[in-house]
């Protein structure tokens, strides 16, 4: 099996990125030599939480670090969308609570539309000064 790609405008293949060579090469190593069922990450893991040593593998310990070092990438990149998404959808999608005159959906949004605008934009009006209620109930320029 090939590590090659197709790119999308054309059917020219185009290589991995070194990157997820290493990757998929050492979790497939991991999974091969040192944890077939899970159990050194399961008893890694455990160790975590209970605060004691644990032996393990090299592999383990590459696939580990490697786990790491994405985690302490994603705050700087535009990833961390995925869980704004992955926490908000149903939510957003299938949340119908209907705004009640007088009930709390109403209160908030009003609390909310009264909060001004911080910033400028010409194509709504903004001036730094307006609240969200008038710029959507107001005059476009």
């Amino acid at each position: 099996m090939s590590s090659a790609c197709f790119s999308a405008a054309d059917s020219t293949p185009v290589s991995a990125p070194p990157r997820r060579r290493v990757l998929f090469g050492v979790s497939a190593g991991t999974w091969l030599f040192a944890d077939r069922d899970y159990g050194v990450a399961l008893g890694f893991f455990a160790s975590l939480l209970e605060k004691r040593g644990v032996e393990t593998s090299p592999w383990f310990v590459a696939e580990a670090l490697l786990l790491a070092g994405f985690l302490a990438y994603l705050p700087a990149t535009h990833m961390t969308h995925f869980f704004g998404k992955w926490f908000t959808w149903h939510a957003v999608r299938w949340d119908e609570e209907p705004v009640v005159r007088g009930g709390s959906l109403e209160r908030e949004m009003q609390r909310l539309l009264a909060r001004p605008v911080r910033w400028s934009a010409a194509h709504i009006g903004a001036d730094g000064k307006k609240s969200w209620g008038e710029i959507a109930t107001g005059d476009r320029p």
